[in-house]
């Protein structure tokens, strides 16, 4: 079913498992397909690589005990799981609980990382803060997001129209029509971020998340825009084909 959505986790929650577990619950309940967090196993490495100074990433991270727990309760409820990688000795760690790779837009230049993501399953890569430039350095096979690396990303500088048809859209604009318009600007592939009712607005994530109500609004109106744009082919549609005999010619 189009469009593809992967539903991410506010990264706040990931001190409690009960809380990421209601997370999957709401990402069911919302109709999307697949259930993402993040992962790392070192904050100082994370510190070291993007060049930020402490305490950035001391928290946010699922711990990597929970992956086949999340993993096993995804598949019970239908979702894909996957976690979002960014160190490259991490690649190992996620490779028997994810069922599809994201990598960041912070990464996706990151060719010590993206050659040690295995080719078996599929790769999907944010391209925020990029140009045309950048495409040659990104791996061959990954599904391209469109994305504006801002939290959250100003309504107006979305950029639509730089979706590429088939491809898709990781969303930071917290609102719940903008994956409607990505679908009809061609995205098969949404990502979009969302909390739980009770997070606090103190969350890092918080700016850029829909809580539930609006996660569910969100994909029910990306699956309509999906529905209105067709499969794209001019030809008579079924409600005008009577039509077709009243056509003047010369």
């Amino acid at each position: 079913m189009k469009p593809f959505v992967i539903a991410e986790f506010a990264s706040c929650h990931m001190g409690s498992l009960e809380k990421a577990l209601q997370g999957i619950a709401v990402a069911h309940s919302a109709g999307a397909q697949a259930y993402k967090v993040q992962y790392w196993s070192s904050p100082e490495r994370m510190r070291s690589r993007r060049g930020v100074p402490a305490p950035a990433y001391a928290q946010g991270s699922v711990p990597a005990e929970w992956h086949a727990t999340l993993k096993r309760e995804c598949h019970d409820r239908g979702l894909l799981y996957s976690a979002s990688v960014f160190l490259p000795e991490d690649v190992e760690t996620l490779k028997p609980h994810v069922d599809f790779w994201k990598v960041s837009s912070f990464e996706a230049r990151d060719r010590e990382l993206t050659r040690l993501i295995p080719r078996d399953r599929m790769l999907f890569i944010s391209t925020g803060m990029q140009t045309p430039h950048d495409e040659s350095y990104l791996p061959r096979q990954g599904v391209r997001l469109h994305c504006v690396s801002a939290y959250p990303c100003p309504l107006y500088e979305a950029n639509l129209g730089a979706i590429e048809r088939g491809q898709g859209y990781s969303d930071h604009t917290r609102c719940v029509f903008t994956g409607a318009f990505a679908v009809a600007a061609g995205a098969d592939y949404l990502e979009v971020h969302y909390r739980l009712a009770d997070t606090p607005v103190e969350c890092p994530d918080y700016p850029v998340s829909l809580d539930p109500d609006g996660l569910q609004k969100y994909i029910g109106l990306a699956r309509e825009a999906a529905k209105m744009r067709g499969d794209g082919r001019k030809q008579p549609q079924a409600s005008e084909r009577d039509n077709t005999r009243y056509r003047v010619t010369s």
